[in-house]
């Protein structure tokens, strides 16, 4: 006698359809905390940061669309800009918040197959980033021109083509 074939019977409606993702998340998740507990010995605070971390992580590979509400709150209300000026956190994790933004971006160009988006605007910012650097190239004051040339670079033209990338529809 046969035994019967799994895939013949209904899938009752209270139990989910697996899905091959999620096992991998579930094993990233418990290799993480292993690892964080682990480090907890030696370092605590950066084993919670760990933690906070792999939890962030894992909330936005499952739904990716949460990370560009979070880089965009965060970006808006300057909160990653207050934590490293007046709170003393490292300006790597301020710097980090617009990592969020890769993630939608990548699931475009990967996953949905969309080219990147290079708006107009993106255009004039970049005229005005090359007119600020040809005025660095005959400033008097080189390192306050250097760090405005900058500040435009990054927190202008990189966040606007990031943001313009991640956020698709209206």
């Amino acid at each position: 006698m046969m035994a019967p074939d799994d895939s013949s019977y209904p899938r009752p409606l209270w139990l989910p359809a697996p899905r091959p993702v999620a096992k991998t998340i579930i094993i990233s998740a418990v290799a993480a905390m292993v690892f964080c507990g682990l480090f907890a010995l030696s370092e605590p605070v950066l084993a919670v940061l760990g933690a906070v971390a792999t939890i962030v992580g894992l909330v936005v590979l499952a739904a990716p669309d949460l990370a560009t509400y979070f880089a965009v709150f965060i970006l808006y209300s300057n909160v990653a800009v207050v934590a490293v000026r007046f709170h003393g956190a490292p300006k790597i994790i301020g710097g980090a918040v617009i990592l969020f933004l890769a993630v939608p971006i990548i699931q475009a160009l990967v996953f949905r197959r969309q080219r990147l988006v290079i708006h107009p605007v993106l255009l004039l910012l970049l005229l005005l980033l090359a007119a600020q650097v040809l005025g660095l190239l005959f400033s008097r004051y080189v390192e306050p021109s250097k760090a405005t040339v900058l500040e435009l670079g990054l927190e202008g033209v990189l966040i606007y083509f990031l943001i313009t990338n991640a956020v698709r529809t209206p």
